[in-house]
């Protein structure tokens, strides 16, 4: 009778922690919705789609000819996604599932690059207001031009520095520094002054180059 009563409490007890998890919304899921195109010419792109949870499991999935894609994930978790096919540069970035306690949809739209020498593969600030510090978000692209260089590694590149409050050569030498730990990257990599006619941006990144891009 005993064992019995034993068996009943933790029956009773796990039925409350499966529960208040599911209250918590820690079961939830998310209907992610997305649409990637072409950087450049905002394409649709087909191209196959990797989450990658922090303990290394991978969701895979495909996007259609109209570069849609949907996915369910668990609220709140956090991926590393890698777009990948064999027209366009392999891209990998964080993202991060909308927290809920309860299903709901989250819609998104990526970008990813199909390579030709003379195509822009980054444009943004990267730097501070009138400085050669990077800001935080200058910090992330620079870490994503790193691994977009360090999976395709037959791309050089044009690093096309802005003269913005005449910051050139601070930034330039900011930059040069910057990157000499990119040891498998650095050597694809060249530094230009941004023409006047161009955007405003701090940095624009150009394809210069292709060696043997994709065995064509």
């Amino acid at each position: 009778m005993i064992r019995y009563q034993l068996l009943l409490v933790l029956l009773i007890f796990n039925f409350n922690a499966i529960y208040s998890q599911f209250l918590s919304g820690k079961d939830a899921q998310v209907l992610v919705k997305g649409k990637i195109f072409e950087e450049n010419t905002l394409e649709p792109l087909v191209l196959s789609i990797e989450f990658r949870s922090q303990e290394g499991k991978k969701i895979k999935t495909q996007s259609n000819s109209n570069g849609e894609f949907e996915q369910l994930l668990p609220s709140g978790s956090k991926y590393l996604v890698i777009l990948n096919s064999d027209s366009i540069l392999r891209k990998e970035f964080n993202f991060i599932v909308d927290d809920s306690d309860k299903f709901i949809e989250q819609k998104t739209e990526w970008t990813a690059i199909k390579p030709k020498v003379g195509s822009r593969i980054f444009g943004g600030n990267i730097f501070l207001n009138s400085s050669s510090n990077l800001s935080e978000q200058g910090i992330e692209s620079l870490k994503e031009l790193q691994m977009l260089l360090r999976f395709n590694r037959s791309l050089y590149v044009s690093f096309e520095i802005s003269n913005k409050e005449n910051l050139y050569e601070s930034r330039l030498n900011f930059l040069k520094n910057y990157v000499e730990s990119w040891t498998r990257e650095k050597a694809r990599i060249e530094f230009n002054k941004m023409g006047k006619e161009q955007s405003n941006n701090d940095l624009n990144v150009k394809i210069t180059k292709m060696s043997d891009f994709l065995n064509k």
